[in-house]
């Protein structure tokens, strides 16, 4: 039964051109089927046990149609460490999910972008077309996000002409402005690495609003035999939003995905991915780290899904809880009977700093064939009391000694990145925000 929450979303996708006849207006009828069956999850079922949702029905969240004004991108990308840390970066940002219609384009060599609306019938490229990865089926925040799709940030990365050229990089903000209201947003992002093209890619989320808010965003990655992919996730939301990223790759034959997911903000956050290793000697690293205080909940669902054999894959996934919050580490590595010679390993590691904290965690290995080598694993704990005593003993104080632990612990998981500029400000940030 279709509860008061959903009608209400249900309602509001309504706003949107139901005349349009352009793949998008396809695509949006399909999601709002899908969401009208599913409905929002709840902790009845086994995937959402641990994640209760229900704070978001005690907020009356509004869709903005279109952009508040075309003054946003005057906002400066400024304020938190990270920013600074890209604030070079070619950027393209969308403001309440929509990128305005006279913002300029970051020029990219090897790099196309296009903005696709209800008024293209065509995409850019073959590759970049939205709904080519996605599942809706079990996804309910992606197929909400399907049923307001009005735009979608379509990317094509080609190869470098010559070897010597530097790995192009891309920064995709979403950013939630809001003077009155508690809106919901919905961010969509196409990315397509062709054949031996690399590309490094920075997504963020961010608010810019004191009030409640949702951003749902649904990112889908092609990449293409060769190709190669390093993909970095921020998500710094205000305190009391409710955040939710779907992320979907798909990989041909020796293509690399290195992933690296940072979630520390909004009061409820939830990252799901689900990569398909589709070609042979395709690699996939999936490494994150989340940081909770307060009564935060943070969550993390992945799958990686090898399908073709001699493919490998390595997730690593580090938590650092305080306050009265909650992580969730929820992770599956699924083989197929013909994915042979897989090489799978998963971990979960999470440091409690307070009594009250709490992580659940759950590593899992589905797998159909015997010739294999996968391992999981999780661990859950506070901080190491000799390492700790023994800094104190060579002169630090307790703070810059727990504000130095808690770093190395945390920084393993960034340590495939070759953003050293990235890495060192997150080093940097977590020793000085757990010495205070």
């Amino acid at each position: 039964m279709t509860q008061e929450l959903e009608m209400r979303f249900i309602e509001q996708s309504h706003q949107l051109d139901t005349s349009a006849t352009s793949p998008l207006s396809a695509l949006r009828a399909k999601g709002l089927k899908s969401f009208r069956e599913q409905g929002f999850p709840n902790s009845r079922m086994e995937e959402w046990r641990t994640t209760d949702i229900n704070p978001i029905r005690n907020v009356n969240l509004s869709y903005l149609h279109k952009i508040d004004s075309p003054q946003c991108d005057q906002h400066a990308l400024t304020g938190a460490w990270w920013r600074a840390v890209l604030k070079d970066l070619p950027t393209v940002t969308s403001w309440n999910g929509h990128v305005a219609a006279n913002s300029k384009h970051p020029d990219v060599p090897c790099v196309d972008m296009r903005i696709l609306t209800d008024n293209d019938h065509t995409p850019a490229t073959p590759g970049a077309v939205p709904g080519r990865v996605a599942e809706l089926d079990e996804y309910p925040f992606a197929a909400l996000n399907t049923a307001f799709l009005e735009q979608a940030i379509c990317v094509t990365a080609a190869a470098v002409a010559d070897d010597g050229e530097t790995q192009p990089a891309l920064h995709v903000a979403h950013c939630v402005s809001a003077t009155d209201g508690n809106p919901h947003v919905h961010p969509r992002l196409v990315i397509h690495v062709q054949p031996n093209a690399s590309l490094r890619l920075i997504e963020s989320t961010c608010g810019v609003t004191d009030q409640p808010y949702l951003v749902n965003t649904v990112t889908e990655i092609v990449l293409e035999e060769g190709a190669s992919l390093e993909h970095i996730r921020i998500q710094d939301d205000a305190p009391g939003a409710f955040s939710f990223g779907n992320i979907y790759v798909r990989q041909e034959a020796n293509a690399r995905y290195v992933s690296f997911a940072l979630n520390m903000g909004a009061a409820i956050a939830r990252n799901e991915f689900l990569v398909d290793l589709k070609g042979e000697h395709a690699e996939c690293v999936l490494n994150g780290l989340y940081t909770g205080s307060r009564s935060q909940l943070l969550d993390t669902h992945s799958i990686i899904r090898h399908s073709v054999p001699h493919c490998t894959s390595s997730e690593l996934y580090k938590g650092i809880m305080d306050g009265d919050s909650r992580g969730v580490f929820r992770g599956l590595i699924h083989v197929l009977p013909h994915a042979i010679k897989t090489s799978a390993y998963q971990t979960s590691r999470a440091l409690l700093l307070s009594k009250t904290a709490k992580v659940h965690a759950k590593p899992q290995l589905l797998i159909f064939n015997d010739d294999v080598k996968c391992s999981h694993g999780a661990t859950v704990g506070g901080l190491d009391l000799d390492a700790f005593f023994f800094l104190q003993s060579r002169g630090l104080s307790p703070s810059r000694a727990r504000g130095i632990l808690t770093a190395a612990f945390g920084g393993e998981p960034f340590r495939e990145l070759e953003f050293s500029e990235l890495t060192s400000a997150l080093t940097d940030r977590l020793r000085e925000q757990y010495a205070e």
